[in-house]
């Protein structure tokens, strides 16, 4: 974990979450022709579920630790961090390989 990670959890797991929903999009507008625009993270999740079951799991973690970073006093911990990188790599990896396949 990096110096400025590991002062800035919060910061660092917010961006991670935006980023998971920014390539669940690319992800659903590949793959699906459509993208969840409602705001709801349960319906964009669902929408992910069907272009990439695995995609969905990793947004899904990312949303669990999205409120606790964002909006708590609590900081997010270095296990939340853990979590927000792997999920987000993961996210973009399959986001990546949606649009190299398209």
């Amino acid at each position: 974990m990096s110096t400025a990670t590991a002062q800035y959890p919060d910061v660092y797991v917010t961006n991670a979450v935006h980023c998971g929903i920014a390539a669940a999009d690319a992800i659903c507008i590949v793959t699906l022709g459509e993208y969840s625009a409602s705001g709801n993270h349960g319906e964009a999740v669902q929408l992910l579920k069907r272009a990439h079951p695995a995609a969905s799991t990793s947004l899904q973690r990312l949303l669990a630790i999205k409120t606790k970073a964002g909006y708590s006093p609590t900081p997010a911990s270095a296990a939340d961090v853990q979590t927000a990188l792997r999920a987000h790599e993961a996210i973009l990896q399959a986001a990546r390989a949606s649009m190299a396949g398209s």
